[in-house]
């Protein structure tokens, strides 16, 4: 729960100051950055729900009080693509601690004074969305997730469309195919060449492959928006299935194998999106004998262990999906696409047959 550092006994000053303190898990991951950031905003919106006892007032106000609140973050991590968001319910600049402790004069005057409400928002895993993510939620109405969506796109002044996107008479390429191109862990190392089989497939369909982390966070909100298949490798990339245009595209989610994560699944229910997925195998990056790069071809190095093999210990049950990359056959990429794409063929004012 969100805390106000006093309590308002008599009636309250007529315009209070507060800080909320901020402490990262880490940065640079967004499901992560985004629950904790929805968390903070969901705090606030209790405090703005609350009523003080004498007066009947809310504890806070928008807008306000947002000219007299401060954020300060405890934590020393660089500023991540999201980072901006935290400034939702302040005018004024984020303020992080250790520069306090170099500069004192960098503190905010309501700290300095003692006379400010302090508040401490609750944890990112503590949010709505965050519970159960391991199992499939049947949950087609998600209100506060469409608040968070809103708010998102409003603080980045992008403009949010829902529907299917309009389709242009004549236009030969109505459907756009966005794969989140991972350069880290969980790389699908043979991506290049089946996105190109997958373009000879489908040559009426735009096929494009992003690194997401190399685009500020307004320019992947408007890239998502214009984008009627999101593909990608588990991982927080997938997170922009909720920036959408909500109820017209489809998710396709690509598992390292054994892994049962029903999160992303649970989100395209959410939001309306249709939602497919498949498991992969997985390959750790000492068995390959170069560094993968984008488009390249992954080699098995020679085994040293007679019958264990890297095809074989890759059928481990116990091999670490969070830092091994997946490697996936042709054929299956493309019946996994196959779906997903066909799934839009008649959605909105597009119109085509299936076979």
């Amino acid at each position: 729960m969100a805390s106000l550092e006093k309590t308002w006994v008599d009636t309250p000053p007529e315009k209070d100051s507060y800080v909320i303190l901020v402490k990262r898990e880490g940065n640079n991951n967004l499901w992560h950055s985004l629950m904790e950031i929805w968390s903070m905003m969901n705090s606030v919106d209790v405090l703005r729900m609350s009523r003080h006892q004498g007066t009947g007032d809310a504890l806070y106000k928008t807008p306000r009080d947002v000219d007299n609140t401060y954020i300060v973050m405890l934590d020393d991590y660089t500023e991540e693509s999201t980072f901006n968001l935290w400034q939702f319910f302040s005018s004024h600049p984020i303020i992080k601690l250790i520069d306090m402790i170099k500069d004192p004069s960098k503190m905010p005057t309501p700290l300095q004074s003692d006379t400010a409400h302090i508040i401490v928002p609750m944890a990112g895993a503590s949010n709505p969305l965050w519970q159960n993510d391991w199992a499939v939620r049947d949950c087609r109405e998600a209100p506060l997730l469409k608040l968070l969506v809103q708010r998102v796109f409003e603080h980045y002044k992008v403009p949010l469309e829902a529907g299917p996107r309009p389709v242009v008479s004549g236009d030969d390429k109505d459907i756009v195919v966005t794969f989140i191109d991972r350069r880290g862990t969980r790389q699908l190392i043979n991506n290049v060449e089946l996105l190109q089989a997958l373009q000879n497939r489908y040559p009426s369909v735009v096929v494009q492959a992003v690194d997401f982390a190399t685009l500020p966070l307004p320019n992947q909100l408007r890239l998502v928006q214009s984008t009627d298949v999101l593909v990608g490798v588990h991982g927080a990339g997938l997170t922009h299935t909720m920036f959408m245009r909500e109820n017209a595209g489809a998710v396709v989610e690509i598992q390292p194998e054994n892994m049962g994560h029903k999160g992303f699944r649970n989100l395209a229910a959410m939001t309306g999106h249709k939602y497919f997925s498949a498991q992969a195998k997985m390959v750790l990056p000492e068995e390959l004998n170069v560094d993968i790069a984008p488009g390249e071809q992954a080699e098995e190095k020679d085994s040293k262990e007679g019958d264990q093999s890297a095809a074989v210990r890759r059928n481990e049950p116990d091999k670490p999906w969070q830092s091994s990359h997946v490697t996936m056959e042709e054929d299956r990429f493309l019946a996994l696409m196959d779906v997903a794409i066909k799934s839009l063929y008649n959605e909105g004012m597009r119109n085509h047959h299936i076979i």
